[in-house]
C-alpha cells in the first residue's frame, strides 16, 4: 500500500538512488531486514503493548525495563532486549551472579519476561484482589510507584488495582 511505497521511496532517497537503482534499493532493504521489520509486530520492535481493557492499563516491555533497570544495575535498553530477545530465544537472569544467559544454568529459571514482568503483574493482582495491604505496599514500593494510600485502600479492589497498574 501507500505506507510501503512511502517507506520505500524514503529509503531510496536516503541511499541517493538514481531512478534505475530501484531494484538495488529493494535488494538492500531485503538484505538488511528493513522490508520485513517495518511490517512485523513484536515486543522486540517496541510496537506491541500488553493490555487489559477491563482494568484499564497497558505496558510495553520497555516500560518495565525502565522501572527495574536501576535496581539491577543494567541499562534499560539492554534489559528490554534481554526480556524479549529479537531472535525469540529466551534469556535468563541469575540473581546470584547478576548475569544474563541464554541457558537456564540453574534448571529452575524462568525466562526474563516471566520473571520480571508477568510475575510482577500477577503479584500485583494477587495482593490487591486478596486485600493483602502489606504485600501490596511492598510490591508498589519495590517498583518505585507513587500511589496515594487512599487509592490503595479503596474498598473497590478493582479500582485499587487500576490505580496501581495505570502507573
Amino acid at each position: 500500500g501507500t505506507f510501503y511505497q512511502e517507506q520505500f521511496l524514503e529509503r531510496a532517497h536516503e541511499m541517493d538512488a538514481e531512478e534505475g537503482d530501484v531494484d538495488k534499493v529493494k535488494e538492500q532493504m531485503e538484505r538488511d531486514g528493513t522490508l520485513q521489520k517495518q511490517f512485523e509486530f513484536s515486543p522486540a520492535n517496541g510496537n506491541v503493548a500488553f493490555a487489559s481493557a477491563t482494568v484499564g492499563w497497558a505496558f510495553r516491555v520497555e516500560d518495565f525495563a525502565g522501572l527495574i533497570s536501576q535496581k539491577l544495575g543494567m541499562k534499560a535498553e539492554g534489559l528490554a532486549l534481554a526480556m524479549w530477545p529479537p531472535d525469540g530465544k529466551d534469556a535468563y537472569f541469575n540473581p546470584k551472579t547478576r548475569a544474563v544467559s541464554r541457558k537456564d544454568e540453574t534448571g529452575k529459571g524462568v525466562p526474563m519476561f516471566v520473571q520480571f514482568i508477568l510475575n510482577q503483574v500477577w503479584a500485583v493482582y494477587d495482593s490487591l484482589l486478596s486485600s493483602d495491604e502489606e504485600r501490596t505496599l511492598k510490591i508498589v514500593d519495590s517498583l518505585g510507584l507513587q500511589v496515594p494510600p487512599r487509592e490503595l485502600s479503596n474498598r473497590n479492589r478493582e479500582e485499587a488495582l487500576r490505580s496501581v497498574m495505570m502507573r
